[in-house]
């Protein structure tokens, strides 16, 4: 089954606002409960989804995290390279 796990970079304070949606797919036998903290490369400490759905017809479960908020361009786009880095993909791309 697929786990997709989904996550905003932002920067609010820009007008108008920057945003970068996130993605990065795994295929695995397990399945994501609530509660359950995920660990990736692109994190310091594991996270907790903010909700977790199923999609039967797609095979897959959809993990979306809290936004990233950034106070500059620069922190941004350093943090979108970061995610890049360790294989997220942006949503434009996938």
């Amino acid at each position: 089954m697929k786990v997709i796990l989904d996550i905003s970079i932002l920067v609010l304070a820009k007008k108008p606002p920057l945003r970068t949606m996130l993605r990065k797919i795994y295929e695995t036998g397990l399945y994501p409960i609530p509660g359950i903290k995920i660990a990736d490369s692109a994190w310091k400490e594991p996270k907790k989804p903010k909700s977790i759905s199923c999609s039967f017809d797609a095979e897959c479960y959809n993990l979306l995290f809290e936004n990233v908020e950034k106070d500059t361009k620069e922190n941004y786009e350093r943090e979108v390279e970061i995610y890049k880095a360790q294989g997220w993909k942006s949503l434009t791309d996938v």
